[in-house]
């Protein structure tokens, strides 16, 4: 079985950057920031066998503001038992693991799939990466594995954070930024993907016009047929540079401004 650990910080929120570089640094699996009663809290994701005594001491001598709220350990499924074995799913000819939950996107939905289609024609080496509606994780795991240098996966409901954070590390994908809502995330992105249904791409199209580096690809999913003029006004002046479409549903890649 393979254990990994959760550690939780708690801090004020100037601390973000620097508690952020150094938790990838020692190295963090992956990592998730909400805010808590004026504050921020952080959830750090750490193979079992990492020494967070020695992590904790870095932490707390560089900043002595932050709380060190405890640590939880957390035992995996064995990989022994057929009825508890990680999917593999392949998308773009690579493999991943996804342990079920309650999030969205288990790869064989035309969405996931038209979606990643979409961003796997790029190349990722070196780019910033946003995943809003990141589900189980999928694309974001997938871009990691493309060569984003970083990236940022947006979910807001905890019960499918929690589901993409374990299947992070099931698949390895360091350097993933786990947040629960956009305003969370950073501010512009070489590559924004949302693969959500078409009234919530529409609703937040301005906040994600916004995330856009000068010139940016913008991957929008879950779309269906009838739908599509709305959602390519809601996004104007973005550029339509491919679209895709799977039985009813629709996918576009647009290029910023």
């Amino acid at each position: 079985m393979r254990d990994y650990c959760i550690v939780r910080l708690n801090l004020t929120s100037d601390l973000e950057g620097e508690i952020r570089s150094r938790l990838y640094r020692h190295p963090c699996l992956g990592l998730e920031f909400s805010p808590e009663a004026g504050r921020l809290a952080a959830r750090a994701y750490f193979d079992a066998d990492y020494p967070l005594a020695d992590l904790r001491r870095d932490l707390e001598r560089h900043a002595p503001a932050l709380r060190w709220a405890g640590e939880t350990r957390i035992r995996l499924a064995g990989e022994g038992n057929p009825d508890i074995e990680p999917a593999r799913v392949t998308l773009l000819g690579r493999e991943i693991r996804l342990r079920g939950g309650p999030a969205f996107g288990s790869g064989a939905h035309p969405t996931t799939r038209l979606a990643a289609e979409l961003f796997g024609e790029l190349d990722l080496a070196g780019t910033s990466f946003l995943d809003l509606g990141a589900g189980t994780g999928i694309l974001s795991i997938l871009a990691r594995g493309l060569g984003a240098a970083a990236v940022t996966a947006v979910e807001i409901l905890p019960e499918a954070r929690e589901n993409a954070a374990e299947n992070f590390l099931l698949n390895g994908a360091s350097g993933i930024t786990l947040v629960e809502s956009l305003d969370r995330a950073a501010s512009r992105y070489d590559v924004v993907v949302a693969n959500i249904l078409s009234p919530t791409l529409i609703a937040l199209a301005e906040a994600i016009r916004a995330r856009l580096k000068p010139g940016a690809c913008l991957v929008l999913s879950g779309i269906l047929a009838g739908e599509l003029a709305e959602v390519l006004r809601a996004f104007q002046p973005c550029a339509l540079e491919r679209r895709l479409e799977a039985a009813e549903w629709r996918a576009l890649r647009l290029r910023g401004r």
